[in-house]
């Protein structure tokens, strides 16, 4: 069972005061596993999703954590991760040997752009994180594009997609 929302106290968001609508974000990401998380620009999604982590890291023994975004995002997410939680991130890039081995990295947190997913899944396969956190989802919501594809194709028990952006009813 979940901590009420003001006993969000773990290791992670110490360094930081959530809002209210924050904390319950949080609960209804971890509680539900696998959810869109559409607020609007500047609220803090990606605290929420950091902060849904921490929880499912804590409660549920998430271990290994893959973010894609796009690159323009990665060492934003980097900066976020370092701010709230101060847990090890890695953020993958460079030649295709680099990349294979960043995503064996003891790092929680892997930072992968939507490009570099679709070229690296068939590593991403062999070694699948716990939960994966899609960061401006709007940005594979034509399902029929490869890179859509590719990114439903990453298993994990726990995903959290991120939006500002309306998407369609599918």
């Amino acid at each position: 069972m979940l901590a009420p929302a003001q006993n969000i106290r773990s290791r992670a968001l110490v360094k930081t005061t959530l809002y209210p609508y924050q904390k319950e974000g949080i609960l209804f990401a971890a509680k539900a596993g696998r959810c869109l998380v559409g607020d609007d620009m500047g609220l803090g999604k990606t605290v929420q999703a950091i902060g849904a982590t921490e929880v499912l890291a804590r409660d549920f023994g998430v271990e290994r954590v893959l973010i894609v975004c796009p690159t323009s995002l990665k060492y934003q997410w980097k900066s976020e991760i370092e701010k709230f939680c101060g847990r090890a991130s890695e953020v993958i890039e460079g030649s295709s040997l680099r990349r294979s081995a960043a995503y064996g990295s003891p790092a929680f947190f892997k930072i992968a752009s939507y490009h570099m997913a679709f070229r690296d899944l068939d590593v991403i396969l062999k070694n699948p994180p716990d939960m994966v956190i899609l960061d401006e989802a709007q940005r594979i919501k034509n399902w029929q594009t490869r890179t859509a594809q590719s990114i439903k194709q990453i298993p994990s028990t726990y995903a959290i997609v991120l939006t500002g952006t309306p998407l369609e009813n599918k």
